[in-house]
């Protein structure tokens, strides 16, 4: 009786343990948590296709979940600064986009 006691509360135990555990993304995705180290907010565009994101100073988001297919550029204005590049990322990866002015 206490093995199968036993052997029920571990199952318990691994369902809790697997509600923490992140959610990747899958093939043609792609996840990008913007992290923003600055001192200004802020504004983050992906193109036409995707809403585009605003960051507090010294704040960050979640990963966000994207088609990779709509990615085609990431624009940054901080500070009275702009920056864009090409987003030649691969798809089914976890990316980080860390911002400073």
């Amino acid at each position: 009786i206490l093995a199968s006691l036993a052997f029920v509360a571990a199952a318990l135990l691994q369902v809790q343990v697997d509600k923490t555990l992140p959610v990747f993304p899958a093939d043609g995705q792609s996840q990008i948590k913007i992290l923003n180290l600055g001192a200004d907010k802020a504004a983050v565009k992906f193109g036409s296709q995707v809403a585009d994101v605003t960051v507090a100073p010294m704040n960050s988001t979640d990963y966000m979940t994207f088609e990779t297919s709509q990615l085609q550029s990431v624009s940054i204005t901080s500070g009275g600064n702009s920056q864009s590049k090409a987003f030649n990322y691969l798809s089914g990866n976890r990316h980080t986009l860390l911002v400073k002015n």
